[in-house]
């Protein structure tokens, strides 16, 4: 870039008073026209777009980390809602399946060991059902701790 710069100056040297002291005075103009800077204003221009490369590079980086950990996250809270659905099906055949065998027990038609076959596959069917509800909230709260806000 062109510069022009303008210096003053006034200085007075005498032991006497005014009227025999010598006086200097100088004006300086300056001015600067760079033709050639060996190359640093082109060295700059190049690491100004490699940085401008390197900081689009790293953004669009952060953009697909953040979309992938979002759709993990929904992910995961899909499934685990899926699981809840299998959940209350298997409790629901397993409370059939108990029903039949304590009908059957009681008719005298199955030995005790049937019934309580069946009465430890409905408690662990319903033990598996809080605990795939207890995943539902737990990928929720997961899918709300990335998004940052409340669903």
């Amino acid at each position: 870039m062109p510069s022009l710069s303008v210096t003053a100056q006034h200085n007075r040297y005498d032991v006497k008073l005014f009227p025999n002291a010598a006086a200097f005075s100088s004006l300086t103009v300056g001015v600067s026209l760079p033709i050639w800077d060996n190359g640093v204003r082109e060295l700059n221009v190049i690491r100004a777009r490699t940085q401008r490369d390197v900081a689009r590079a790293v953004r669009g980086d952060l953009e697909r980390s953040a979309l992938r950990e979002v759709t993990a996250a929904y992910d995961a809270y899909e499934t685990a809602r899926a699981e809840v659905g299998l959940a209350e099906e298997g409790v629901v055949v397993a409370r059939e399946n108990y029903r039949v065998q304590e009908a059957r027990y009681r008719a005298g038609a199955t030995i005790v060991l049937d019934l309580l076959t069946a009465q430890t596959e409905l408690t662990s069917a319903e033990a598996t059902l809080v605990e795939a509800r207890q995943s539902v909230r737990l990928a929720r709260a997961r899918l709300e701790a990335i998004l940052g806000r409340r669903l």
